[in-house]
Formats: C-alpha cells, sequence, structure tokens
C-alpha cells in the first residue's frame, strides 16, 4: 500500500513540475531568483529549469527581432502593397498607396489611415525604403521579380555639372 502511494505521490510531483516548467510566470521566477543570487554572490543551484522548447509558430519580425504573428489584415496590405509597388523606380506617395488600397477594398486600421499605412511600412525593415515626403519604393531584392535600377532619390531634371570638377 505504500508503494502505491509513494508511486501516486512521485506521478503526481513530476506532472505538476512539467506544468510548472512550461508556465512562463514560473520561468521568470526562477530567472529573477537566478538574477538575486548572481547578485548577491550565492552560487546557483546544480539543476536548474530549462526553458522550454521553441514553438514551431510563424512569427513576425520586428525592430526587435522576433515579435507578435503577423495579423492576416496586415499581411494582406503588406502583399498589395508589394503589388502596387512592383517595378516602379520613382517613389510613391503614401496617401497615393492608401488611395490605391482603398480602391482595392483595404483600408489600415487606426484613426488616420494614412498614419497607419506609414507606420506599417516603416516597421517593414528591409521591404520598404522610405524617401521622405515623395514616398515609397521597395528596397532592392524585397521584390525578386523585379529590381531597381535608377537612384529612386535622382532628379532626372537636374544634370550633374562636371565643370566644378577640372583640374586646376
Amino acid at each position: 500500500m505504500a508503494s502505491n502511494f509513494f508511486s501516486a505521490l512521485e506521478a503526481e510531483i513530476s506532472d505538476l513540475q512539467a506544468a510548472l516548467e512550461a508556465d512562463p510566470r514560473f520561468i521568470k521566477l526562477r530567472e529573477l531568483q537566478r538574477v538575486r543570487d548572481l547578485y548577491m554572490g550565492v552560487q546557483p543551484p546544480a539543476a536548474t529549469v530549462a526553458p522550454p522548447p521553441a514553438q514551431e509558430e510563424d512569427f513576425g519580425t520586428t525592430a526587435r527581432g522576433i515579435g507578435r504573428r503577423t495579423s492576416p489584415e496586415r499581411a494582406q496590405l503588406k502583399a498589395a502593397v508589394i503589388e502596387i509597388l512592383r517595378g516602379k523606380t520613382v517613389p510613391t506617395p503614401t496617401i497615393m498607396l492608401l488611395n490605391l488600397l482603398m480602391e482595392k477594398g483595404l483600408v489600415p486600421a487606426g484613426n488616420s489611415p494614412a498614419n497607419s499605412l506609414s507606420a506599417m511600412l516603416s516597421q517593414a525593415k528591409g521591404e520598404f525604403k522610405p524617401h521622405g515626403r515623395a514616398g515609397w519604393t521597395l528596397i532592392d531584392g524585397a521584390d525578386p521579380s523585379a529590381r531597381n535600377t535608377e537612384a529612386a532619390d535622382a532628379d532626372p531634371t537636374k544634370e550633374t555639372s562636371t565643370a566644378s570638377m577640372s583640374p586646376a
């Protein structure tokens, strides 16, 4: 009878320990205790709780690295903007992008859709290049079907003068 109690006790301890090790609050508690012990000069215990294995989910990236998953609406907006900018070498203003998106029935969420769209494009590092008030272009390599060959910032109406560079 004592062996049944002991095995049930061990099973209960094992189940509770597994549940706690997966709980983010417990992991945070252990890390806070570890930092406190390091600060106080106490040797950490030999057995520490390992962090849970990484989940195989599709997380978006932010300026800080891995972040929240991109919402389907935001992904749809981003894909539509890429489609609009594909092959363009001159910047497209944010308001023009917004009007084209609205024609497709896509409106960024928020009190100011233009500001929301601009923020979304700014946060999509490696995909869109800002050109101030002139607008947006795709970054070279962001769209494999087309590459920008001329400088988007260059003004084709102005010619470069080499007269000031003549040897003295």
